[in-house]
């Protein structure tokens, strides 16, 4: 069974700016720093957890969870991934009960809204509850003409500076088979990105040389090229807390006083108390919390060994065992036994093809 994503969706690719909030409005030095060849703070992680986007438009809200687990990351071992003391991944409960609780802030009927995110309201809604002391946008997109061009120099510097960087892209048309087959992320003609088509990501590497970038997505960190990120970025967001922010050179008081007297930023969002208790609950009570993402992760890496063994399997030898697949289910499904005879004779002529 295939499963079906849903897209970061808030009508047809919502997309909130808020110039007054661009980082660079409150940098307190000019001065610039060369960019290494390669950047990265994934360090080979591949699974993080699909956190719910399998059931639900939140991929903006997994994106960000999956960049504080990125934070927290100290190295990966055999794909396996050892985190800070005390820090423990969010888990599918938990980031759902955070979307259910943003979406019900902005006054989305129901007890579990499921009508996608806006990273506008999203920033303002993760400043309000605490989740990120600083967050701001990136103004790093440009129209020349029909096209756009993405200011890359920029946004890895901060990909550097507050660890990561919160995307929203329009997906190419290609993009989803692309990841079911484990391919790096392009973009061209018959590829174009769709603007119905929303989503939230994670850049959480860059490399000059090979020209492309990692980000999260789907539960999975994946290469996408340089020019993916040209033609299909809408926002992107820094996420981080007042030392991080002082860090890397800006002025936050500046920043919290925008920020708070901004009009439609904070004062959009209004969280309703019974549906962060829930959320605080879910991660409270989830003891399993980094367990359960680990799992799932887990099962995303069993499944990605299996694939690559199946690759070295011979066709013939695949064929064979697709025979014998058939005849287990003729034989669960009580077929009769002329039917099941007829299914083992069709195993028998591959595996007699296969041995010759």
């Amino acid at each position: 069974m295939t499963t079906v994503y849903k897209p970061y969706k808030t009508g047809v690719s919502k997309v909130t700016h808020h110039p007054e909030l661009h980082l660079h409005k409150f940098a307190t030095s000019s001065a610039t720093t060369s960019l290494p060849t390669s950047w990265s703070i994934s360090q080979g992680l591949v699974n993080c957890g699909m956190l719910g986007n399998d059931e639900f438009g939140l991929c903006v809200e997994a994106d960000y969870f999956h960049g504080e687990m990125f934070k927290a990351l100290i190295s990966v071992n055999d794909r396996v991934p050892t985190y800070e003391v005390g820090f423990k991944p969010a888990s599918t409960r938990f980031v759902e009960s955070i979307y259910f609780a943003y979406g019900r802030s902005l006054g989305e009927p129901g007890l579990r809204p499921d009508q996608g995110s806006d990273p506008g309201s999203w920033a303002a809604y993760a400043i309000k509850t605490k989740h990120a002391e600083f967050s701001a946008e990136l103004d790093v997109i440009t129209q020349s003409g029909e096209s756009q061009v993405v200011d890359l120099n920029t946004l890895f510097q901060a990909a550097i500076n507050f660890r990561g960087v919160a995307l929203t892209i329009n997906c190419p048309t290609q993009m989803q088979q692309q990841f079911d087959n484990g391919e790096v992320l392009t973009v061209g003609p018959g590829n174009e990105p769709d603007p119905e088509e929303g989503h939230g990501i994670w850049l959480s590497d860059f490399d000059f040389g090979k020209q492309q970038v990692k980000i999260a997505t789907w539960g999975k960190v994946v290469w996408a090229t340089f020019e993916f990120i040209q033609q299909c970025l809408t926002s992107a967001w820094v996420f981080g807390t007042k030392q991080d922010a002082v860090a890397a050179g800006y002025d936050f008081d500046a920043w919290e006083k925008v920020a708070s007297s901004l009009p439609n930023f904070l004062d959009q969002v209004n969280p309703v108390p019974e549906a962060e208790n829930a959320a605080k609950a879910a991660h409270d009570d989830d003891d399993d919390g980094g367990i359960i993402s680990s799992a799932e992760g887990f099962m995303h890496e069993i499944e990605d060994r299996f694939k690559a063994a199946l690759d070295t399997v011979p066709s013939d030898i695949k064929e064979f065992m697709k025979c014998m697949h058939k005849v287990i289910d003729a034989a669960m499904e009580k077929e009769s036994v002329k039917v099941i005879e007829a299914l083992v004779a069709d195993a028998l002529k591959a595996y007699t093809h296969g041995a010759l």
